[in-house]
């Protein structure tokens, strides 16, 4: 029943005109028009493939009987405050080509590349809603977490001497399928009950910056940002309070690891500070660096 309540939902999409549709370009590549825009096969495969385990978990909150469930699916909204952890930009893979490294391989005395971009993302506010379903003391949760603009300020090291290295407009966009246990559990809690409970998600995360500078003395070094999907995980602990039948209040702390953040594949160039004149191009190769953290979460779980 589960199976064909999902396939119905995706043949309803499919007949809406101007959706989803199939036809084959004039490379003989098969491609899908999706919302107005043509995807390659393959790369629309990829993106199912990403968001599968989500799409399957909604379809299972949504769709199983009522019956079967211990208690009402909820709907949990959230705002937070997370702390991300130093981090360094380095280049991705010393051994590609096709265009130049920004930094180069040469490890240093603490193992580390001689140079690199080490610094600090500002601290990023968290939006966060889920919907999840109790079963008994535990609780199973399909997460969104959104973290709007935010940027990194650290310093790039060549041959000793130390540059301003900034990337603005960071963004995240996580999606996770999270489990829960409440410790403590009653099937029905009295009102003004404290329930601590702890958790462990996994799942995707997409990660966008915009261009990433180096400022010199004399001059500023841009290269192209990208955005890129990546393996996430979080682990947490908190406590829910009981404000009625129907309604938790939940504070909570929370680390999360979202993978990696990408400077793109492009045309680098130097621009003069004081005329802004391109003085010099290239092609370039990625750089990464990680993106993790640890904050705090308040939010409201409502009973439907």
């Amino acid at each position: 029943m589960l199976i064909k309540n999902c396939f119905s939902i995706h043949m309803a999409y499919s007949r809406m005109p101007g959706i989803l549709s199939y036809r084959t370009n004039q490379l003989g590549e098969e491609v899908l028009r999706v919302s107005g825009e043509w995807l390659q096969f393959h790369t629309f495969q990829t993106i199912l493939r990403q968001f599968a385990p989500s799409v399957i978990l909604l379809c299972a909150i949504l769709f199983t009987p009522a019956s079967s469930m211990a208690k009402d699916p909820y709907l949990r909204f959230g705002i937070g405050l997370d702390r991300p952890a130093k981090t360094y930009f380095h280049d991705e893979d010393c051994r590609a080509i096709g265009g130049t490294l920004l930094y180069g391989c040469t490890p240093g005395n603490d193992d580390f590349p001689v140079k690199r971009s080490l610094g600090d993302f500002d601290n990023v506010t968290v939006l966060e809603i889920g919907m999840g379903l109790p079963i008994g003391r535990t609780r199973l949760e399909y997460l969104l977490e959104y973290r709007p603009k935010f940027d990194f300020e650290g310093q790039s090291t060549w041959n000793t001497s130390i540059q301003e290295a900034t990337a603005r407009n960071i963004s995240s966009l996580a999606s996770m399928v999270v489990g829960y246990v409440d410790f403590n559990h009653k099937s029905t809690p009295d009102e003004g009950k404290v329930v601590p409970f702890i958790g462990a998600g996994i799942g995707i995360a997409r990660n966008k910056m915009n261009d990433f500078q180096i400022r010199f003395k004399n001059t500023t070094t841009t290269i192209p940002g990208t955005n890129k999907t990546n393996e996430a995980w979080m682990l947490t602990a908190g406590i829910g309070y009981k404000i009625d039948i129907k309604t938790t209040l939940d504070l909570a702390w929370q680390y999360t690891d979202l993978g990696s953040l990408y400077t793109g594949k492009g045309m680098g160039q130097v621009n003069s500070n004081t005329t802004g004149d391109i003085l010099n191009t290239w092609t370039q190769l990625p750089t990464v660096a990680r993106l993790k953290g640890h904050g705090f979460r308040l939010s409201l779980r409502i009973a439907l």
